[in-house]
């Protein structure tokens, strides 16, 4: 995982942020607040070894500890070079929030206008070919008390062309915990 590409992916991320106005940011440190990510980060990077992960590499028993707040989205590419991310499995966490999606395309499953960001975020970590991390305070279905924090990282069968996208997200109710300057954590 080559450092610049990551800082020079958040970066970009942050910019078309900024321009959009989007309520996310984008921190190329990777330094969670919540350890459960920090443990999800460390358990992707066991499974890395030099190459991307495949989806294979994560067993049950290794997801185990964050499994509720778990995605598995795969990359389908399009004729036209652009990307669609079917959501394969979303943990039971994530459900009360954002809906069931799993077996969903995220284009067709967010509605507007969160689904631009929400793609940007998984391009992003499929183009930086590394993991990523994401804060933003959440406003999707009236559930603007909650500030998220998320881990996106790559898989890839052959171990270098992503193809899935792995991602742990959590929740804190707004003004109880969350990032602290190391974030750029603005209203989502």
């Amino acid at each position: 995982m080559d450092s610049a590409i990551v800082l020079n992916a958040c970066e970009a991320f942050n910019r078309r942020a900024a321009l959009k106005g989007w309520p996310v940011a984008c921190d190329a440190t990777l330094t969670f607040e919540r350890a459960e990510l920090s443990a999800a980060l460390a358990c992707w990077r066991e499974k890395a070894e030099g190459r991307l992960p495949a989806r294979a590499d994560f067993t049950a028993r290794a997801l185990m500890p964050f499994l509720r707040n778990i995605a598995f989205a795969d990359i389908v590419h399009r004729e036209s070079g652009d990307l669609r991310f079917r959501i394969r499995l979303a943990g039971t966490a994530l459900t009360p929030v954002y809906g069931e999606l799993t077996g969903t395309f995220a284009d067709e499953q967010i509605p507007l206008p969160y689904r631009e960001r929400w793609i940007a975020c998984l391009e992003e970590a499929t183009r930086a070919k590394a993991p990523l991390r994401f804060t933003a305070r959440v406003d999707f279905a009236g559930e603007d008390y909650l500030n998220t924090e998320l881990l996106v990282a790559p898989l890839a069968a052959d171990g270098k062309t992503p193809d899935m996208l792995f991602a742990v997200i959590y929740f804190d109710l707004a003004g109880r915990h969350m990032p602290s300057s190391n974030s750029a954590l603005t209203r989502a």
